[in-house]
This record gives structure tokens, sequence and C-alpha cells, in this order.
């Protein structure tokens, strides 16, 4: 009876070392899959740097403002013309209420209302009224 407890004792530990050695071939295994992971991360990074300085740019190119075209209005020409705000939607005659809070630093002129459409610009009611 002892050589039988005995046996079951040595099959026993040769289980829990079978069962160890897995456990460090899974260990093993989880460190190369976690040290991939990592090199994906890595790769991941640098390419959304990568995307962030072209969206960076791209938004840059888009948020550029229009280009100013200045309109030199003389006394007797208060009336001709159009004016707009670089930071506005709308687009006013130089005589109405809000085309005349515009900022100097913020105004654009446009010598016709075509312009002002074409540059994206809406009219104000002021350019309906005539």
């Amino acid at each position: 009876m002892l050589k039988q407890i005995e046996k079951n004792i040595i099959y026993s530990f040769n289980l829990a070392k079978e069962d160890i050695k897995k456990i460090e071939r899974d260990t093993e295994d989880l460190k190369r899959t976690q040290q991939k992971i990592i090199e994906m991360l890595d790769d991941m990074k640098a390419s959304d740097v990568q995307l962030f300085k072209k969206i960076t740019e791209l938004s840059f190119r888009i948020s550029k403002p229009a280009k100013e075209t200045k309109v030199i209005v003389h006394e007797g020409e208060k009336n001709r013309g159009f004016v707009a705000s670089k930071t506005g939607k709308n687009f006013h005659r130089p005589n109405c209420p809000f085309g005349q809070n515009i900022k100097p630093k913020n105004k654009v002129s446009f010598k016709s209302k075509i312009k002002a459409l074409n540059k994206g610009f809406k009219p104000c009611k002021c350019i309906n009224k005539r």
C-alpha cells in the first residue's frame, strides 16, 4: 500500500510539474503577444502623429480667410460697394448699421454684390430693401 501511495505522489508531482511547464509556456506566449501589441501601439502612435499633422495642415488650408479685396470709397460714394466682416456670414451696404459696426481690422470690402456672393457671404436685409 505504501508503494501505491508513493506512486500516486510521484504521479501528482509529475502532473504539477507539467502544469507548471505549461504555465511557463503560456506566460512566454503572453509576453510575445504583449510585445507585439506594444509594437503595434507604437506604430499606431507614429501613424496618429502623421495623421494629426495632415489634419492640421488641411484644416489650416480650409480655415484661411478669403483674400481681402480693398475698395477705396470716396466721400461722394458712401453708398456704393459692400462690406462684410472676415468673421461674419453676411455682407452689408456701407451705411447699414451692421456694416458700420464692423471693426476696421475685420472689414472686407467688395465692389459688387456678385463678388461678395462669390466669396460665400449672404446679403443682409439692407441689400434687399433697394
